[in-house]
């Protein structure tokens, strides 16, 4: 039993270890911020805008792909139906 708690107290600590290691390796990875908090803002600001065009952009491209899917059904269940004759062609 003393085993066991000392084989969990042991990967506590190397846990402990590695969080903080792998903490300071993404702080360390990080880009300096260069400017202040100001130029920092109007980064994101910057961002914000960017994401914003980009958003609208696919949810255009999605409007146009759920279009395409529609017509791909729709000419699907033609086909369908005329394969299996349950209705006449048109």
């Amino acid at each position: 039993m003393n085993s066991t708690r000392l084989l969990t107290s042991l990967c506590s600590v190397l846990i402990d270890s590695l969080q903080t290691q792998l903490f300071d390796a993404l702080v360390a990875a990080l880009p300096l911020s260069e400017g202040g908090e100001e130029a920092q803002l109007k980064r994101i600001a910057e961002l914000q805008v960017e994401n914003d065009v980009i958003g609208q952009e696919l949810q255009k491209q999605l409007e146009v792909a759920e279009k395409e899917l529609k017509q791909v059904q729709e000419l699907f269940g033609q086909a369908a139906d005329n394969c299996l004759n349950i209705k006449k062609p048109e």
